[in-house]
């Protein structure tokens, strides 16, 4: 749809400028042909006025000012025209909901973009944004004195009564939404392990820390009566077995414990009551030694004139033994 477009020096010439209240206009990327339409009154920075709305900001940040032109398309002689013209241009050109414009809001005195919008206008609305959020930081990063200056203006700005969600609790209906977004997500750090120096920093912060008797009690009453995953459940037979078999292992440790795995050390032939054991005596990880146990590496520390030790369960070598004989 073509408007009838007005240049600079026509309103200047006409005093235009000096009659009307303002004027609406179309502004357009010379790089990728999108649009915004906007409103502006007359005063000053006008004739070079290109908008500024969230998206057409940061999209004049990335191309140029000077990759943009604006046409004026008409008119209006005080603020309430104004609003209501930018109102209508934006719903006839459906600009919000077009990828072809960078509108955000319909227009007008409105600040909320989502008023009065449906479910699927308000997803094209959000799509639209993290669109050009990703187009403006594709292949960009952050300093490190911007991000210790990010980092310093949000310590301590959300804690306790500051946080705007504080005393607050979700529904249950946003609690079911939640779950239901976050089920087949993998956890954030599934596959990745911790650093010794993340697992010093958490045992020197909760070194010393307990329950306060008023958090005891509620966890209790949580678990308590049907709360309790065990709520008039039973324990099978081979469940009251294996309880009844670890608690009689409590306490016994070597080869008095009827549930530890014996291994063997192949290049000393020293014999261990478990792995656990191993690393008793020998200082090297038990779980370095149940590795070597499993084919999943070749061996586990070494001997004192520098030879890898290389282990095996004692079954196993057992078994190997009278298979070679």
């Amino acid at each position: 749809m073509e408007e009838k477009v007005y240049t600079v020096d026509y309103i200047v010439e006409n005093e235009i400028d000096k009659k009307a209240y303002g004027f609406i206009y179309i502004a357009t990327n010379l790089i990728n042909s999108k649009k915004y339409i906007g409103q502006r009154k007359y005063s000053r920075g006008w004739k070079s006025y290109v908008g500024s709305g969230t998206a057409i900001k940061k999209a004049i940040k990335k191309y140029g000012r000077e990759n943009f032109s604006r046409d004026i398309i008409c008119f209006a002689d005080n603020k309430k025209e104004l609003n209501k013209l930018e109102e209508y241009y934006i719903e006839l050109y459906h600009a919000v909901i077009s990828h072809e414009y960078y509108n955000l809001k319909e227009g007008g005195d409105s600040g909320n973009p989502w008023s009065g919008k449906s479910e699927d206008e308000i997803k094209e609305i959000c799509k639209k944004i993290s669109n050009n959020n990703s187009k403006y930081w594709s292949g960009k990063q952050r300093n490190n004195e911007t991000k210790k200056k990010i980092s310093q203006t949000k310590t301590g700005k959300y804690i306790g009564e500051k946080h705007p969600f504080y005393g607050g609790h979700h529904s249950e209906e946003s609690k079911k939404k939640m779950s239901e977004a976050n089920i087949g997500r993998p956890a954030h750090n599934k596959g990745k392990s911790m650093s010794k120096e993340q697992r010093q920093k958490l045992i020197e912060i909760r070194t010393g820390t307990h329950h306060t008797e008023e958090t005891k009690q509620k966890m209790s009453e949580v678990r308590r009566g049907e709360n309790n995953p065990m709520y008039r459940k039973q324990f099978s037979e081979s469940h009251k077995k294996k309880i009844s078999q670890n608690h009689y292992c409590k306490g016994k440790f070597g080869f008095d414990n009827p549930s530890s795995i014996p291994v063997i050390c192949i290049t000393t032939l020293n014999i261990y009551a478990s792995a656990t054991d191993a690393e008793r005596k020998t200082g090297i990880n038990s779980k370095s030694i149940c590795g070597c146990c499993k084919h999943k590496r070749k061996s586990a520390g070494k001997t004192s004139d520098g030879k890898p030790r290389v282990w095996m369960y004692y079954k196993d070598y057992i078994d190997n033994s009278n298979e070679i004989i």
